[in-house]
């Protein structure tokens, strides 16, 4: 495979990466959202102001420990998950070894999205 043809592998395996990201906060936000149960009337009240804030993936995780009790290996697979989330939608750059241009730096982004979408299906 020729460098542009791994480029573009690599920007397609991030655009996965980031629509996955999109529909598992989706469904963690819900999922918080039926722990909590709270009736009808303060169910409503405590979504609306959910969707309100659009709180982060971390704070969806804090805010559903205080509810309910995570294992310690959800946990380990949780703060991985959040910490290749950040840093593929937010600083993919710092991504030490990371790189559009160089093979070996095309090769280890295609790893990383590897592992972080692994991780999505787990979460």
């Amino acid at each position: 495979m020729d460098a542009r043809e791994a480029q573009k592998e690599l920007l397609a395996a991030i655009g996965l990466a980031v629509v996955q990201t999109q529909t598992s906060e989706r469904l963690m936000n819900l999922a918080f959202t039926h722990i909590l149960d709270l009736g009808p009337a303060m169910m409503l009240e405590r979504i609306v102001n959910l969707r309100k804030k659009k709180l982060t993936v971390g704070q969806i995780v804090r805010e559903m420990q205080k509810y309910v009790e995570l294992n310690d290996e959800f946990k380990d697979v949780l703060t991985e998950f959040i910490d290749k989330r950040n840093s593929i939608v937010h600083r993919i750059d710092g991504i030490d070894g990371f790189s559009l241009n160089k093979p070996e730096g095309m090769i280890l982004g295609l790893n990383y999205v590897g592992r972080f979408l692994e991780l999505n299906d787990t979460v």
